[in-house]
């Protein structure tokens, strides 16, 4: 996933989609609805609990020269298990 460095806070630049393996299109069959996080508190991004839209926190700043690239571990879970992966970029 690419972010301009120029990208102002809370702007998306991105969405991170994840499927659940146990999901039904059957009407009477029980599907959990996906929540997305970024466990780590000191990471520059947030990511949109149920959108999965990925932005720049509120008071953060990319720079290129400082650092050129992040890697952000995002955790999907629903009501019933937890996965994590690693969104790299530059």
């Amino acid at each position: 996933m690419s972010v301009d460095e120029n990208i102002a806070s809370a702007t998306g630049f991105g969405t991170i989609s994840a499927t659940d393996p146990n999901t039904h299109t059957t009407p009477d069959v029980r599907t959990d609805p996906l929540t997305y996080s970024i466990p780590d508190s000191q990471s520059p991004f947030s990511v949109h609990s149920t959108s999965g839209v990925v932005s720049l926190k509120s008071g953060f700043i990319l720079d290129f020269e400082t650092q050129a690239s992040y890697s952000v571990s995002v955790q999907v879970s629903d009501s019933n298990w937890d996965s994590r992966g690693i969104l790299s970029g530059t």
